[in-house]
């Protein structure tokens, strides 16, 4: 699974969504990337590892959850 993210692909796991990794950049002048010292790795700003659920987990999750109010009296 590690190699698959480090090589870019998205990773399928079965019945329950996909992950992926996602990269942010920055905005730099076609002059300044036309510089022979200039790397694309330098480019990259942040990255994160995305996870898109499926459906049927999604909904299974939903139909599960029973949320429950906790009065301020019991949190001191």
């Amino acid at each position: 699974m590690l190699k698959a993210l480090l090589a870019g692909q998205v990773v399928v796991l079965d019945d329950l969504g996909r992950l992926q990794v996602t990269l942010q950049g920055k905005c730099y002048t076609a002059e300044l990337m036309a510089e022979k010292d200039f790397s694309p790795a330098a480019m990259i700003r942040s990255h994160r590892i995305i996870f898109r659920p499926e459906k049927g987990l999604k909904s299974s999750v939903a139909e599960g959850i029973a949320l429950k109010r906790i009065s301020s009296e019991v949190m001191k």
